[in-house]
């Protein structure tokens, strides 16, 4: 009987040491949803082959249905894909992950933000958050206005350094005109992300204005300011990309809110700026062009800012908040 009981004691150990040696079917499952994943993953932002990676994202919703964390994911993964190639099989891809993976909150307020941006259904439900980044070092500049990029131009080359938000991937476009990297004083970005205005200054200290394609082509000079103004701000383009609002003025002295036609670079004044004035935040168009937003803080021992609007001709001038303190 002792010897029974130790025969039973000893199988019941190798038997113990065995579940923990081989790994559990579900271990198993889960290995090759996620090898098969980061393939999927590899042959999109890798090998740039957008309509394989659909493909293999697909099987793998197919085949790990049941895997939520996974499944989404790849259907993520897979709008990403379809709006790359202007497909609109994307709404379709993230429709589905908020209709079938809302246990997977994160994923879904990814397709929500999708959604969002292309204007589809189960865009509602009020502001949603999400991590694009866990690391954003060396990621800079402005978001674009469709929220796919996020830009800046190298100063030193005149290149645009473009970091695409979907994929992580970042891009250089290359400067196509004559370039010293002494002239970059700002860029803006157009709204539709076709065009830039740069600011820079000559070699006897005057502001000069130039804009230039995307693709680092076209390069033109719209105007360049008189000496008496000494420095200048880019503040915005307008929504049809006509004008660009623009701050010019001398330090210390009377300072002008402008725009500037980008037909012909003439310039209009739309507001002079007293020397006890400054402006706090850069002033902005509304999204149809008719109006321009502004806001002037008072230079004194207990500064006001208030905001204003105007309309885009510089006239009808309103306080749209005013108060004692910075507005």
């Amino acid at each position: 009987m002792k010897q029974n009981g130790k025969r039973i004691l000893m199988l019941a150990a190798i038997a113990a040491l065995c579940m923990f040696s081989v790994p559990a079917p579900a271990t198993q499952t889960q290995l090759k949803a996620e090898v098969a994943l980061k393939t999927a993953m590899d042959r999109e932002t890798v090998d740039g082959d957008l309509k394989a990676a659909i493909d293999q994202y697909k099987k793998i919703v197919a085949t790990y249905a049941a895997n939520h964390a996974v499944a989404a994911k790849a259907l993520i993964r897979m709008g990403q894909c379809y709006e790359k190639l202007g497909d609109a099989e994307a709404r379709k891809a993230y429709e589905r992950v908020v209709r079938e993976f809302a246990d997977q909150a994160e994923i879904v307020a990814q397709a929500r933000v999708r959604l969002a941006a292309l204007g589809g259904p189960g865009a509602s439900g009020g502001l949603v958050t999400r991590r694009v980044l866990t690391d954003a070092s060396g990621v800079r500049g402005v978001l674009s206005a469709d929220g796919k990029y996020i830009s800046h131009m190298d100063g030193v080359t005149g290149d645009v350094v473009q970091f695409e938000v979907a994929s992580g991937q970042t891009r250089r476009i290359k400067n196509k005109e004559p370039w010293s990297e002494t002239e970059l004083s700002d860029a803006l970005f157009s709204r539709d992300g076709k065009q830039i205005a740069i600011g820079s200054y000559t070699k006897d200290d005057r502001y000069q204005l130039r804009i230039r394609n995307l693709d680092g082509s076209g390069l033109r000079t719209l105007c360049t300011w008189e000496k008496r103004f000494s420095n200048g701000e880019l503040l915005d383009w307008s929504p049809d990309a006509g004008s660009i609002l623009a701050l010019r003025g001398v330090p210390s002295k009377a300072n002008e809110l402008t725009l500037i036609s980008t037909a012909d670079g003439s310039v209009r004044v739309l507001r002079s700026i007293d020397s006890a004035w400054y402006m706090l935040y850069p002033a902005s168009f509304s999204p149809d062009g008719r109006f321009i937003a502004f806001s002037f803080v008072h230079e004194a021992s207990s500064p006001q800012g208030d905001v204003f609007l105007m309309t885009a001709d510089g006239r009808n001038e309103v306080v749209v908040a005013g108060h004692p303190a910075e507005d």
